[in-house]
This record gives structure tokens, sequence and C-alpha cells, in this order.
């Protein structure tokens, strides 16, 4: 059978309402040593849900994407390639979107791809277009590598 487009939508919502009603069910029947994961586990996934949570969820998320849109948009303005912000805020959701695919290692190739492909698409050449794609790339890759290393340094001497 086809499922419709809200299909998703109710199963994860069907999850959550099975999860919180029948949580101490469910408890009762896992050996006693996993119990505590599991209701961290419950807890954290139900209280995730709350209007409070869900409101700095969302603002969260919303500053996250328009930086990254931002990241895009400086890479291309550097290299003298003529997007808009909404454009590159496009790209910059493409390109992790196109990460969650396991083609690859972290999307390697296909995100770059995808992002050509995307910066094409509002008029710009090919080399501009992979110029920004690699750049991008490296600079959003390689920044996670050099703040996280120096995270893990700083929090390992504590």
């Amino acid at each position: 059978p086809r499922f419709g487009s809200s299909s998703p939508w109710l199963i994860g919502l069907g999850g959550l309402i099975g999860l919180m009603r029948a949580t101490h069910h469910v408890e009762r029947l896992l050996p006693t040593r996993v119990r505590p994961q599991f209701n961290r586990l419950s807890e954290g996934i139900i209280t995730s849900f709350s209007r409070q949570q869900l409101g700095q969820l969302s603002a969260l998320t919303i500053i996250i994407w328009s930086l990254e849109g931002v990241r895009v948009f400086a890479v291309a303005q550097a290299l003298n390639v003529s997007l808009s912000i909404p454009e590159s805020v496009f790209v910059a959701l493409l390109a992790s979107l196109l990460t969650t695919f396991p083609f690859t290692p972290a999307g390697l190739g296909v995100v770059e791809s995808g992002t050509v492909i995307a910066v094409k698409l509002f008029g710009v050449l090919a080399v501009p277009a992979t110029a920004v794609a690699l750049l991008d790339r490296t600079i959003a890759s390689y920044s996670v590598v050099v703040f996280g290393g120096l995270l893990y340094l700083v929090s390992r001497h504590k």
C-alpha cells in the first residue's frame, strides 16, 4: 500500500503518544540494568516536545540555518559570485540535506556536486559555481575539525 505524505507525521505522532502512554509498561519488561537508560531516553524524547522546548529549538534552528546561508553568501561574495541571501540559504540547506544520504562518507563528492548544480540554477557558470562549492565545503568541514579539535584539547585538560 502507498502511504500519503502525511504518513510519516502520523507514524511519528503515534510513536510519541505510544511512548508517553506505555513507558511504564515497557520499563517493567526491560532488564533492571537497562531501565535507567530507557528512562532518560524516553524522558528526553517526551520533554523535547514541550511547548517551551519547541520554541527554543525552532529559534536555534532558524539562527543556525541563517548562519549557514550567510557563510555561503560570504563565500560567494569573496569569489565575486552573485548569490542573494535566500539563494545562499537554499544552497546551504541543500548541501546539508545531501550529507544525510549515505552514498559516501559525509557525502563526499555528492554534496559538492549538488552544490554546484544548485548554484548553477541561479545563473552562475560552472567554474565559479565549482569554486563556491569547494571553498564553502572546505570552510564548513575544516572549521568543525579545527574548533572541535580545540574544544577537545581544552575539555580534555579539565
